[in-house]
């Protein structure tokens, strides 16, 4: 049985020792997975303008080849994975939201043509949505028209996680100095409440149980880690926390003061202008160039993990660096939140507490073994944030999921063995091959 083995079982029994019964080449794991041969059209950008942070639309597809969930065959699939494009679309012609609408029709006729699957499940469809809102700002937004009916019950791998629709930013829909604009704007909690309501409301960007919220392939370059680069790994960690990046967006107007509120939820710079100089923090306004960035993380115990104009990088950067992540991201959930027990290695603070920033960290630094604790749960679980090989296991963790899923389980997380367990009867597989780096 084991005499002769195809590509994909050799990667299975050397990259991938998942929940299989048996290695042998006839046997495929679950989840199966097949790839709609979609026309081109719908992945019609540039090669050279690709962004790496919003990639994962086009390296998922490639990693799903490569492995032995593949299924060519969708009559033996569990679940269907849509061959397009959201991020990188291509330029859009004049039309906008037109332009979207037909190319929503497109998909659909192209899902039509390809098989009776999706009109007997599109809740077995994947969609890639790498975008900054994901489902609440793709290029087929729901407000376009037609695309709710194409998403809104489908599985959406995407890095945003608001666990409410969106709303508008408080620029445009509060102004405290003159009274002209009085709504629930000026309160976000409100707002979310409002956006429940009525027969045109609508459906939370993320939807726990539905929906895929992974990481970003973004800061994936090993030498850059602690745990793959012994110089970092020798850093004193001297200071309490860590952040750097910009805290002057392009929507700082001196006639509103408040109108780069909704960038980061203004939290990088309400916690910049609070301690930037207290010399526990090392705090910078401006993205730290080069090695300098990747030498100051390292030496700090805990870092700043605030969202961006919607999903925010700086939870896996942490993550993936071993540096303590401290999320303060009110009603956004961040990748793996629904899978991983987080409290064993980040914070989570909402941001009513910023003002005692220092005092809350110093607890948790004086809190018996609990830094320690932390920074070796990370050491186990960095791989399931990153991406690419041979280090990264993001997505045997995404396969395991849907695995779970398919048998009514969740996913299980041994830190003491660094193992995971996709469901009953599963055969646990460790995180790590061999342990490298330190903590």
């Amino acid at each position: 049985m084991f005499q002769t083995l195809n590509a994909q079982s050799l990667w299975l029994a050397l990259i991938m020792p998942v929940w299989m019964v048996s290695m042998a080449a006839d046997v495929k794991p679950r989840p199966r997975i097949y790839i709609y041969p979609i026309s081109p059209e719908f992945r019609n950008h540039r090669p050279q303008d690709m962004i790496r942070m919003y990639s994962l639309e086009v390296l998922f597809p490639k990693l799903l080849r490569e492995s032995p969930y593949y299924e060519p065959d969708p009559s033996q699939a569990d679940f269907y994975y849509v061959h397009v494009w959201l991020y990188h679309h291509g330029p859009r012609p004049p039309g906008g939201g037109d332009f979207c609408r037909a190319r929503v029709q497109r998909v659909i006729q192209a899902l039509r043509e390809a098989g009776p699957w999706w009109e007997l499940s599109n809740a077995t469809h994947i969609f890639p949505l790498t975008t900054d809102m994901g489902f609440c700002t793709s290029t087929w937004e729901p407000n376009y028209g037609g695309a709710a009916p194409l998403l809104r019950h489908s599985i959406l791998l995407q890095h945003y996680g608001r666990v409410t629709p969106v709303v508008e930013r408080s620029a445009e829909a509060c102004d405290v100095a003159w009274g002209w604009q009085w709504s629930a704007g000026c309160d976000v909690a409100l707002a979310h409440a409002d956006s429940w309501r009525g027969p045109d409301a609508q459906p939370p960007c993320y939807v726990r149980g539905k929906d895929l919220l992974v990481p970003s392939p973004a800061a994936e370059h090993p030498e850059t880690t602690r745990f793959l680069n012994q110089s970092l790994a020798q850093l004193p960690r001297d200071k309490l926390m860590y952040f750097s990046g910009m805290m002057d967006t392009w929507f700082r107007n001196p006639a509103m003061p408040h109108a780069d509120a909704g960038y980061s939820g203004g939290v990088r710079q309400t916690i910049y202008k609070l301690y930037k100089d207290d010399p526990r923090f090392s705090l910078h306004n401006g993205t730290d160039k080069g090695w300098t960035y990747w030498q100051r993380m390292s030496g700090a115990t805990f870092c700043l993990a605030p969202a961006g104009m919607g999903w925010g990088a700086r939870f896996k950067t942490s993550v993936t660096r071993g540096c303590i992540p401290l999320i303060i991201q009110d009603g956004l959930k961040v990748e793996w939140e629904d899978v991983l027990p987080l409290k064993e290695f980040a914070l989570r603070m909402p941001s009513a507490w910023m003002h005692r920033l220092p005092d809350i960290l110093d607890q948790v630094v004086r809190s018996p073994g609990k830094v320690e604790r932390m920074q070796q749960a990370l050491r186990c679980v960095w791989p399931l944030f990153w991406w690419s090989r041979p280090h990264g296991r993001a997505f045997e963790l995404t396969m395991c999921v849907l695995h779970a899923r398919l048998v009514g389980a969740e996913v299980q997380l041994d830190l003491q063995s660094c193992t995971v367990q996709c469901g009953p009867g599963s055969t646990a597989w460790k995180v790590h091959g061999q342990q490298q780096g330190t903590s």
